[in-house]
């Protein structure tokens, strides 16, 4: 077996190879048989794995990029119940982040100079947000699945004065978000312009990630590499750094709790 590689998807794909190899006397059919329930097992196991980092990811990216907004003295919270910002929404849909855009978000985030430097980078993508708009949604997706993507769109993630922003760190992301963003814009027919789909790069350029978040960030994205493909050292270290980050979520006070009483629930 080799070190670091996920035991199970291992051992299985162990057991297939010397399957492979059994002689004549065991049946064919039944040989291939064994061979095709291995391989969905083995396919499980990686849709599996994908889902517990994808759990694992939002409490790390989240933290990552709230703390880059808090430590400039501005607001932002943790998995906050659309329902608390979108009037109407009954379901019980927590989005991984949501931004107050005060007046002093705006003046340093969104400083005119300082976004056409960004935008004067044609491989940087920076949307445009309506004067309305009070909060700024975040969610994180590693999907390459527009179907999926469009299904955020029914859960009160954007409204009036919430601009939705889909965060893409798959690894297909530089390709897929500016074509996903151009789609998406379709399906919506209420509030126009106030969803965008992004890259996580996109995102740390907006809200400015310093030295040592950027470097946690591609850390971050490096583990997942690995952990996606079976690394089971890599996919600690995951495990190690979401437990991290929820201690330091609780401690910037930015879970549901703060958010009510700082903001009040609508």
């Amino acid at each position: 077996m080799r070190k670091g590689v996920t035991p199970s998807r291992a051992v299985f794909s162990d057991l297939k190879l010397k399957i492979k190899k059994l002689t004549s006397k065991f049946a064919s059919r039944s040989k291939q048989d064994a061979i095709s329930k291995i391989d969905d097992f083995i396919s499980k196991i990686g849709n599996y794995r994908k889902q517990e980092i994808g759990t694992l990811a939002h409490v790390s990216l989240a933290e990552i990029f709230i703390r880059s907004i808090v430590d400039r003295g501005y607001k932002a919270f943790y998995e906050i119940l659309s329902r608390s910002f979108n009037l109407g929404i009954e379901d019980g849909y927590r989005v991984d982040s949501i931004i107050s855009r005060t007046q002093g978000f705006r003046t340093y985030f969104e400083a005119k100079k300082r976004l056409d430097s960004l935008r004067s980078d044609p491989n940087v993508f920076i949307p445009t947000f309506d004067s309305k708009i009070k909060y700024i949604t975040i969610d994180y997706t590693m999907s390459t699945d527009l179907e999926f993507i469009k299904g955020k769109l029914d859960k009160g993630y954007y409204g009036k004065d919430t601009h939705l922003l889909i965060v893409l760190y798959n690894k297909d992301r530089a390709s897929l978000a500016r074509s996903w963003d151009r789609q998406i814009q379709s399906f919506i027919t209420d509030y126009p312009g106030h969803v965008n789909v992004i890259t996580i790069e996109d995102l740390s350029k907006f809200l400015d990630l310093d030295k040592a978040s950027n470097e946690e960030l591609n850390d971050f994205m490096y583990n997942k590499m690995l952990a996606l493909s079976g690394y089971e050292d890599n996919f600690n270290n995951l495990k190690n750094q979401r437990d991290s980050k929820l201690i330091s979520l609780h401690q910037m006070k930015v879970t549901q709790y703060w958010f009510d009483k700082y903001i009040g629930s609508r």
